[in-house]
């Protein structure tokens, strides 16, 4: 069972049957166009939520449907070749690759309903390595009664480092839900971590004597060190209610808790886990972001308005980065080819779906400014 076939409950979706049928004809029909062989074998990312009888991966995929739907109808009849070669490095995609050409498609989306047009990937007046075809932008507008076109490619933020902190993470929050379960209590645990811990930051002994602290029944909290950073850990038991109405009733201020009669529940081990920003991770955004822009202006040669937008690593917070473009990026000479600097969110739920969110950041120094019905149109 899968899309095709699984019942979905859409109840409290913004997505109603008839959408889901549209995608269901649709996503095949698109599908064949870019690689017919798929949909006898799925493969990559999207074959996850292809084959899901879940009603996330169903809305996540009505929302690609919807998103595809809108770039087909506004590209010219000649680029149907390049649409097809967009499926199909979809198709093919896995992990962070998939969510940089599904970040491409929902900003596709964005200015299908900008303007009458939307041209796929123009050549960007430099030629690879090897001397062969021209290199290619993701897109290119022009909004009618202005001689200038626009140019907007479209790519991800990550630092490599945040890669290691969330395995890090990931492997102390099994730790401590492993040795909670097994010594049937219930709490909550918090943990603050800067960008630079390691998998084995806390050893065998510290974690061993942390939880016996833990499921003492009170509350507390540790601290180590590791040069400006390190961990820190805040926990407490966590709440219990008999029913969700009991919940309701009194609500809680912690981010977890447990529900049923007294007895019934065994063991809950809520852990929440954030990463704590300093000087370190800062500059580490910092570069990341530095090599990205030097990579696409290299490879943009025309004069004329470029815009990048960036969609950051969900760890990554979006205001910092903010902060560093307008401060450290426009203010630098060896970046006036940028027009603008786009920063995308792609926050999702079950009831709304995927919700872009773009926020255009004008270069002021600009040697090849956006024109007003960009502007105007993104605004909008």
């Amino acid at each position: 069972m899968g899309f095709l076939e699984t019942d979905f409950e859409l109840g409290g979706c913004r997505y109603s049957s008839e959408d889901l049928n549209f995608s269901r004809r649709f996503l095949p029909w698109v599908i064949r166009r870019g690689d017919p062989s798929w949909l006898d074998k799925p493969r990559g990312a999207l074959a996850i939520h292809w084959n899901s009888a879940t009603t996330p991966s169903a809305v996540h995929l009505m929302d690609l449907a919807s998103a595809l739907s809108a770039v087909s109808q506004k590209i010219d009849v000649g680029e149907s070749d390049k649409f097809e070669g967009k499926i199909r490095q979809l198709l093919r995609s896995c992990d962070g690759q998939y969510e940089e050409v599904f970040s491409e498609i929902c900003i596709g989306a964005i200015l299908s309903a900008m303007c009458a047009t939307v041209g796929l990937e123009p050549p960007t007046g430099r030629g690879n390595a090897a001397g062969g075809r021209e290199r290619n932008t993701d897109y290119v507008v022009q909004f009618s009664g202005e001689p200038v076109a626009q140019y907007v490619e479209v790519t991800t933020l990550n630092v490599d480092r945040l890669q290691s902190w969330s395995s890090a993470v990931q492997a102390l929050v099994a730790r401590f839900q492993r040795e909670i379960s097994r010594r049937q209590k219930s709490v909550n645990l918090e943990i603050l971590a800067t960008i630079d811990i390691s998998r084995r930051f806390l050893g065998d002994g510290e974690v061993a004597k942390l939880v016996a602290k833990i499921v003492d029944g009170s509350s507390g909290d540790f601290t180590k060190k590791l040069g400006e950073g390190g961990v820190q850990l805040r926990w407490s038991p966590a709440p219990r209610f008999e029913n969700l109405d009991a919940f309701r009733a009194g609500g809680t201020d912690d981010f977890a808790a447990g529900m049923g009669r007294e007895g019934d529940i065994l063991s809950f081990a809520g852990v929440h886990s954030s990463l704590v920003w300093n000087d370190a991770a800062t500059d580490q955004v910092f570069r990341s972001l530095q090599n990205v822009l030097n990579s696409k202006l290299d490879q943009f040669q025309l004069r004329e308005p470029y815009v990048l937008v960036i969609r950051p690593n969900d760890l990554i917070d979006v205001g910092l980065v903010k902060d560093l473009v307008v401060a450290r990026i426009f203010a630098n000479d060896k970046y006036r080819r940028l027009s603008a600097l786009g920063l995308l969110k792609l926050p999702f739920s079950q009831q709304s779906g995927v919700q872009p969110r773009l926020e255009l950041l004008t270069n002021p120094m600009a040697t090849e400014p956006l024109t007003s019905g960009f502007i105007g149109s993104i605004s909008n």
